[in-house]
C-alpha cells in the first residue's frame, strides 16, 4: 500500500472518531489546536484506540508532588499517557482470561507482548514541536525563513544548512523554540512558551526518546515488552529528512539491553491539513481573534471521554485556586495511573520505588543519556525525586 493510500485511510479514521465525539473539550470556531490519535492495525483494520488534543503544559510551579496534574497537556504527550491507560484495559482482560485483541503471553512467561500482526500508528495534526517544527523547505532547497508565531506575534529566524555527514545534518544550526540545555548536538528543548517555562521538554525529544525504550513507561515495562509505534502520520507540510533525524536518527546509542532497541519508525506525510490547525481556522475567523484552545480533549476506545484545563493539567471544572484534590485528577494524571496500574501487579512501595525496580527499563534509558556518547540525550535533566514519591493514596 503506498504512503498516500495509507495516510488518506488514517486522515478518515481519526477525523471520523474525532467528529464522532460529543460533549466538551473541542475549540470552538476561532481556536486552534494540535490533535494526536493512536491507531492499531490488525488484519488490514485500523482501529482509533486514542485521541487527544492540547497544546499547553504545567509550569515548574505547578508540578504536583502529589501526581495529581498532567504536567505536558501536549496532544503528543496525551496520546501516549492515553495509550498507556488503554493497553493497562488490555492487560486486566489478559488477567481475567477474557477476549483480547492486542496483546499475547510470552510463551514460557508471565509477561506479554504486542500480538504479532498488531502495529500502532500514530497521527499528528501537525509536526511535534521542538526540532522536527523548526524548518522550511521550498522547492527542495533549504534555506533560511520566518516562522511567524500567531500568538506572541514574533518572528523566529531559523537556519538550515546543506546536509553534511553528521546524523545530525541540517539541525545543528537551528534555534529552539523552548529553553535549551548546553551546546550539545542532540539539541534537547523545552516546551515553547512566554512566562515562567515549563520543565517538560518537546515533543520532538520525548518520540525520540520512545522510539529507542518504547510507549509503556517504567511500569508497564514490568508486565510488558517494549511497545513501539510502526509509523507517524503528520498532516501538512514536513521535510521527512529533518523530522525523521528529529524523532529518530539524531541519536546514536548502541548496545541498549534486551529487549530494547532502535525502533526504525517510518515517517508518513497525509497532505490534507487538519482541520483544526493554525491556517485553516484563520480561513473561518469571520472577525473573530485567533486563539489558541485553553483546553484539552483526552478520549479513550472505547468510551473514556474527559477535558482538562491544559494550563493546570487537571479535569474541567477545577476552581484551582481552592486547590487541587484527587477529585480533581484525570485519568490520566501519574497517580490515577499509577493505581491502575497497582491493580495490575499488587506491589509495595510508592511510585519512585517501582520505578526502580523496573531495572531493564532504567538500564535502556541511562544508556540513552550516557554522557560518554556524542550523540546521545546526555543533557536530560530529570525531575526531582520528591514528584515520584506518591503511593497508593494521597
Amino acid at each position: 500500500m503506498s504512503h498516500d493510500s495509507f495516510s488518506e485511510r488514517v486522515h478518515e479514521a481519526v477525523y471520523s472518531t474525532y467528529n464522532g465525539i460529543k460533549g466538551g473539550g473541542k475549540p470552538q470556531s476561532h481556536e486552534w489546536t494540535v490533535l494526536a490519535a493512536m491507531l492499531a492495525e490488525r488484519d488490514d483494520e485500523l482501529e482509533v484506540i486514542a485521541l487527544t488534543t492540547g497544546t499547553k503544559s504545567v509550569t515548574e510551579s505547578q508540578l504536583s508532588r502529589e501526581g495529581l496534574v498532567v504536567n505536558d497537556c501536549h496532544a503528543e504527550v496525551l496520546c501516549r499517557r492515553a495509550t498507556i491507560y488503554f493497553l493497562m484495559t488490555e492487560l486486566e482482560k489478559c488477567q481475567d482470561h477474557k477476549e483480547n485483541a492486542y496483546l499475547e503471553q510470552i510463551p514460557g512467561s508471565e509477561r506479554w507482548r504486542i500480538k504479532e500482526g498488531v502495529k500502532l500508528h500514530m497521527y499528528v495534526s501537525q509536526t511535534p514541536c521542538g526540532i522536527a517544527s523548526e524548518y522550511s523547505k521550498e522547492g527542495g532547497k533549504r534555506e533560511a525563513v520566518e516562522l511567524f508565531n500567531v500568538k506572541q506575534r514574533k518572528s523566529k529566524r531559523v537556519c538550515l544548512d546543506d546536509p553534511a555527514s553528521s546524523p545530525n545534518d541540517g539541525l545543528e544550526s537551528m534555534h529552539l523554540s523552548g529553553a535549551k540545555f548546553g551546546t550539545d548536538p542532540v539539541r534537547l528543548s523545552t516546551k515553547p512558551g512566554r512566562g515562567e517555562h515549563s520543565r517538560s521538554y518537546s515533543c520532538s525529544d520525548k518520540i525520540c526518546l520512545w522510539n529507542h525504550i518504547g510507549i509503556q513507561g517504567a511500569a508497564l515495562s514490568l508486565l510488558l515488552d517494549p511497545v513501539y509505534v510502526s509509523s507517524i502520520i503528520i498532516s501538512g507540510d514536513m521535510d521527512e529528512q529533518v523530522v525523521r533525524k528529529a524523532l529518530s536518527t539524531r541519536l546514536v546509542v548502541p548496545d541498549l539491553p534486551s529487549p530494547f532497541r532502535k525502533n526504525e519508525i517510518r515517517i508518513i506525510r497525509d497532505s490534507r491539513a487538519s482541520p483544526l490547525c493554525e491556517t485553516e481556522v484563520m480561513k473561518k475567523l469571520d472577525g473573530k481573534k485567533l486563539a489558541a484552545c485553553g483546553s484539552s480533549l483526552i478520549w479513550i476506545a472505547p468510551s473514556v471521554h474527559e477535558t482538562l484545563i491544559a494550563r493546570s493539567g487537571v479535569r474541567l471544572g477545577t476552581n484551582v485556586k481552592k486547590g487541587i484534590s484527587e477529585k480533581n485528577m484525570s485519568v490520566l494524571s501519574p497517580l490515577a495511573l499509577f493505581r491502575r496500574f497497582k491493580e495490575l501487579h499488587p506491589c509495595e512501595g510508592d511510585y519512585a520505588s517501582v520505578k526502580e525496580n523496573a531495572e531493564a527499563y532504567r538500564t535502556a534509558k541511562q544508556r540513552l543519556m550516557d554522557a560518554s556518547l556524542e550523540y546521545s540525550m546526555k543533557e536530560w535533566k530529570r525531575k526531582d525525586r520528591v514528584y515520584y514519591r506518591f503511593a497508593w493514596s494521597v
